[in-house]
């Protein structure tokens, strides 16, 4: 409980401070009153006075999530040291069949947005039970960036480098968390959750399901609410995921390149392998990274975990994604927008409140014809003229405050550069007889603002996924049939795979000795006898049933190979030391700008002779049972050699 009291307070106010900040750019965003200071917007409701908002972050917002949405990366695994290519595709399928499975593209996204808009993204990946209770699912989860803490020493983008922990929040009901830890259940109801009232172990909050959040750590109301309110008492859980560094045995396999830590069930096993092959395997100390993980409530520990991933995985299962990353300082596209927006608002607010002013007769005002109270209300709509005995003229109406709206115009147009978003980009057109072509490269150029932002969103994908692929390697997460299936299906089992499997099989099965041909002639020549008809029927039977016999054999050696190869596979992935794997992300072609593209590239070189195949165009366009036509064309294909052979 210390340790994870100092680990909290050690970052608490850095976190308080910075969400401040994170909530005002999502105020921004939303628009309304929200962009104005509330001392502001008292005075001119007093004063009479419009107060409008010109929400010009909002679209800029929707633009930079269409280009991350219409533009999505990719994941790919590449084999590095001791890996293998075919071990790199499998991983790469797992990764994005646990992709699809959890829907991590709308999560992704979400955390795109949360980062541009507030400063900072979350994105964790966990296992999940909820559908598959004994082996579970791996899942990609986009977080609520106000209830994770991270370690504020860390200032490298990548948390993971030298954060010791991360923090993440949430409030449950105690029927919750016993349901979730029945072995603390005499605890949950009992006293246990009442801490101390500081903002580490906060006794409790009442949950208002139409309120927005649970307040500061350091509150706790524990007020008694009004009957029927709907509200129900809550305690604040913290999970700490956090790292120590400890000395421990290791085995180093030369081989391999590999160095595993061991603990006390796996040391006598090692020390087994190190004695038996003395030239590969060499036991060591050696310091590395333990991940722990601590689920606190009140002052009861309901979980506290050594590897909880397994001893292999020491990484945070957790990613942040930030906009701007400068020197440790996080910012979003939101964060210098905000000063431009409120001049926008007030310059167009002071540019109605002049055009209602003007828009009316001034009012001549006599001094002493008229009251206090008479003259404050005309001057809400019009503008008062006092005279003491010549009634001045009226004169002509004042001019359109061309000066306010021009102020306007540039901050508006300053909003855009400082998020990143360009006229081009929101898809203006600057004339008519603009090309299609100048306008994409005007929009390319655009883009090019926006660079950092989607540069560090594919670095936090990266260690998501990194993360990811290690769960599915050193986790029973896929079952060995699942594994299969998708060997199966993707037959991502290469020549050499193959080769090795049928060297460890045997020898393959020899085809049957056939009968001389000679004799076989001399025999049909001689077929209206009896005795060489019975010989002759008696040779071709014995001879088809050695042919039968021969390939029923060599199916057999064929799937016995293929069974051995897919054990290799396995065993590359699943067993530990098979090599190391990076991770790659790049714009998908799955992308449909990116596709029409390649489309309209391949269209293209085929008009200027290069023989691109039928296929190779169909399999890149956005053609409805695209599939089935390439297969068409394919049989259709087959059939006419096979005439010509014929």
């Amino acid at each position: 409980m210390t340790q994870l009291k100092d680990f909290y307070k050690s970052s608490e106010q850095e976190h308080r401070e910075f969400m401040q900040r994170f909530r005002e750019n999502f105020r921004f965003a939303a628009g309304g009153d929200n962009q104005w200071e509330p001392e502001d917007l008292a005075q001119l409701n007093e004063d009479g006075k419009p107060h409008l908002t010109y929400n010009e972050i909002l679209p800029k917002l929707n633009v930079l999530v269409g280009e991350y949405v219409d533009n999505m990366m990719d994941v790919t695994v590449l084999p590095r040291r001791k890996g293998t290519a075919t071990g790199a595709h499998i991983l790469t399928s797992l990764a994005k069949h646990t992709s699809d499975l959890c829907g991590s593209e709308y999560e992704e996204a979400a955390c795109f947005l949360n980062g541009i808009t507030g400063g900072i993204g979350v994105l964790t990946w966990k296992r999940d039970y909820s559908h598959d209770p004994f082996n579970g699912d791996i899942v990609i989860v986009n977080r609520w960036p106000a209830d994770v803490i991270f370690d504020e020493s860390a200032r490298e983008y990548d948390h993971g480098k030298s954060g010791k922990f991360v923090f993440d929040c949430w409030w449950w009901d105690k029927q919750q968390l016993a349901l979730t830890y029945p072995k603390r259940g005499k605890d949950i109801f009992g006293e246990g959750l009442e801490g101390p009232n500081d903002s580490f172990t906060p006794s409790g909050r009442w949950y208002d399901r139409a309120g927005d959040d649970y307040g500061d750590p350091g509150d706790s109301d524990v007020e008694e609410p009004d009957e029927g309110d709907g509200r129900k008492l809550r305690y604040r859980v913290r999970e700490c995921w956090w790292r120590s560094f400890e000395k421990s045995p290791h085995i180093w396999d030369k081989e391999k390149a590999e160095l595993i830590r061991l603990t006390p069930k796996t040391l006598e096993r090692a020390r087994v392998l190190a004695m038996r092959a003395p030239h590969r395997f060499v036991i060591r100390d050696h310091i590395s990274p333990v991940l722990h993980k601590t689920v606190q409530a009140g002052r009861l520990i309901l979980e506290d975990i050594d590897d909880p991933l397994g001893v292999q995985i020491s990484r945070i299962p957790y990613a942040r994604f930030c906009p701007y990353w400068l020197g440790g300082y996080i910012m979003g596209a939101v964060d210098n927008a905000k000063d431009p927006q409120r001049e926008v608002n007030k310059r167009m607010s002071q540019v109605l409140h002049i055009l209602n002013q003007t828009a009316n007769i001034p009012w001549l005002n006599k001094n002493g014809s008229a009251d206090e109270e008479d003259l404050e209300d005309a001057a809400r709509i019009a503008k008062v003229i006092n005279y003491t005995d010549v009634k001045p003229e009226q004169g002509d109406p004042p001019r359109f405050p061309e000066g306010h709206a021009q102020l306007a115009a540039m901050n508006s147009d300053i909003i855009g550069r400082v998020m990143g978003v360009r006229e081009p980009m929101e898809g203006g057109v600057e004339s008519k007889d603009q090309s299609g072509v100048a306008i994409q490269l005007r929009q390319n150029q655009g883009l090019k603002m926006a660079k950092p932002i989607f540069n560090n969103f594919r670095q936090t994908r990266q260690l998501t996924y990194e993360g990811v692929v290690e769960m599915i390697r050193y986790t029973d997460v896929y079952s060995e049939a699942e594994i299969r299936q998708i060997v199966d299906e993707e037959d991502l089992i290469d020549a050499k795979m193959l080769n090795d499997a049928a060297r460890e099989v045997g020898q393959p099965p020899q085809p049957p000795k056939m009968p001389d041909q000679a004799a076989m002639a001399y025999v049909a020549e001689r077929a209206a006898e009896p005795r060489y008809r019975q010989l002759a029927l008696a040779v071709e039977s014995e001879s088809q049933r050695a042919t039968e016999q021969f390939e029923q054999q060599q199916q057999q050696y064929q799937q016995a190979v293929q069974q051995r190869a897919q054990q290799m596979l396995l065993e590359q992935i699943k067993q530990i030391g098979t090599g190391r794997y990076g991770i790659q992300v790049s714009q998908s072609p799955n992308a449909p700008t990116l596709r029409l593209a390649h489309f309209q590239q391949l269209l293209n070189a085929r008009r200027e002779g290069m023989a691109i195949p039928d296929d190779v165009i169909i399999e890149a366009s956005d053609w409805p049972n695209k599939e089935k036509i390439i297969q068409r064309m394919r049989e259709n294909a087959e059939a006419q050699i096979q005439q010509v052979a014929g």
